[in-house]
């Protein structure tokens, strides 16, 4: 299980790799607790009004029920146009930031991972990499919730895209 890449990264390339660790927030426990909390707000601000305008206790569970379904909606518009803009911001960050746009090599192994570019070496043993997520479009192994590698799917082969994965669940690393 060794195995070696290089490439340069596009701009589609950082923005679907973005998206990729997007749809990765949503995933699990964490995601449902990011719908809650909307949810939470709603039925806290339809409890507080129902009580300020001293509603019927018999409409009170209508009243929680309207709030609660008024937070998902504005959580779900809320989570929506920030994938909706995502690519717009990520786009300008590739732009910005000029050391994405020189050539990777990535190369693995059952000791971990090491990237080289023209300007920086850094190699990672598996145990210091937090989680990993097979995205649509790439696989990203994450530093914490928020810092990223990602090796694009089109720059690999069948082969070599089952000897990373294989390289990266060897090293015990919980998968998103």
């Amino acid at each position: 299980m060794a195995g070696e890449v290089s490439f340069t990264p596009s701009e589609r390339d950082y923005v679907d790799a973005n998206r990729d660790w997007y749809r990765t927030l949503f995933k699990g426990r964490r995601g449902i607790l990011k719908l809650a909390v909307p949810i939470a707000v709603g039925i806290s601000l339809g409890s507080f009004f129902s009580w300020i305008a001293g509603e019927a206790a018999s409409s009170f569970p209508y009243i929680v029920f309207v709030y609660a379904m008024l937070g998902l909606i504005v959580g779900l518009m809320m989570y929506s146009f920030l994938y909706l803009t995502l690519p717009r911001r990520a786009a300008r960050l590739f732009r910005q930031q000029k050391t994405f746009q020189q050539c990777f090599q990535y190369m693995w192994s059952d000791d971990g991972i090491t990237l080289r570019t023209p300007s920086s070496e850094a190699r990672y043993a598996w145990s210091q990499i937090y989680r990993w997520a097979d995205g649509r479009t790439a696989l990203l192994l994450f530093f914490n919730e928020q810092i990223f590698y990602f090796i694009p799917r089109r720059v690999l082969g069948p082969e070599e895209w089952a000897d990373l994965k294989a390289a990266v669940e060897s090293g015990g690393i919980e998968r998103l």
